[in-house]
């Protein structure tokens, strides 16, 4: 529905590639429980999507640990971009 109205997965924009792991929560690939770290490789839940009249430079996802544990049950999803004038 969004991509119909002229959005997309910065992922797919950057100029630079994609940093990190694909995954985007913290569950394991064996039980499913959270806090266990990016093991379920491709399995791609959260998005950061944009027009074409935005530059994305670099997309990534972030998988540091916050006093020895994941702060959430997903992993920040990051991007940085340039608005286009």
């Amino acid at each position: 529905m969004l991509a119909e109205n002229q959005l997309v997965d910065s992922r797919k924009l950057s100029w630079h590639g994609h940093y990190g792991p694909l995954t985007s929560i913290t569950n394991s690939k064996f039980t499913l429980t959270p806090f266990s770290g990016p093991e379920l490789s491709g399995f791609i839940l959260d998005h950061i999507l944009l027009s074409n009249q935005i530059t994305v430079l670099v997309h990534g996802i972030d998988i540091a640990k916050v006093n020895g544990e994941y702060p959430s049950d997903h992993f920040p999803v990051i991007a940085d971009i340039v608005f286009n004038h």
